[in-house]
């Protein structure tokens, strides 16, 4: 191994290390990590369509119910950006 890739080794430990809370000692350690993460990413997609599901249809409702006041109260459509 050359002194630049023992180099290049430290600062990805340090960073494994730092990213992560534990010690880069083998590959076997990146795996985990990996999976880890992989089912993470899995999780974190289930609970975004749990709250999309539960949360769009509300959201939905009360723009229109935002819509319909200030259509009473102006008289007239006001765009969504406005």
């Amino acid at each position: 191994m050359t002194l630049g890739s023992s180099r290049e080794l430290d600062k990805l430990k340090s960073e494994f290390n730092r990213r992560f809370g534990s010690e880069l000692t083998d590959r076997a350690v990146i795996e985990a990590e990996l999976d880890k993460l992989r089912e993470d990413n899995i999780s974190s997609k289930e609970i975004k369509r749990e709250l999309e599901a539960d949360l769009i249809p509300d959201l939905k409702i009360r723009e229109n119910n935002i819509q319909g006041t200030l259509r009473k109260f102006t008289g007239a459509e006001i765009p969504q950006e406005q």
